[in-house]
């Protein structure tokens, strides 16, 4: 789980970005040599803004939505 409070938007301190919580997960599998993992994160698929430059909303970053990783290693 991850949390981010509210926090200020400018510097004038006019703007305040609202809190948002998202949650990842992770599972894997070993296989011999092979090792399988698989990552998911922003579960829920929240809507959320990581940063915000002043009181345009367009300059405004979203959050990602739900994604996912996939990765395979080899030990040697």
């Amino acid at each position: 789980m991850n949390y981010v409070g509210n926090r200020w938007a400018d510097p004038s301190n006019t703007v305040i970005l609202p809190h948002y919580v998202t949650g990842d997960a992770m599972g894997w599998a070993q296989f011999g040599r092979y090792r399988f993992q698989i990552n998911a994160y922003n579960l829920s698929n929240a809507h959320y803004v990581v940063s915000g430059h002043g009181t345009n909303a367009n300059l405004n970053m979203p959050g990602a939505p739900l994604n996912f990783r996939g990765t395979i290693s080899v030990s040697l």
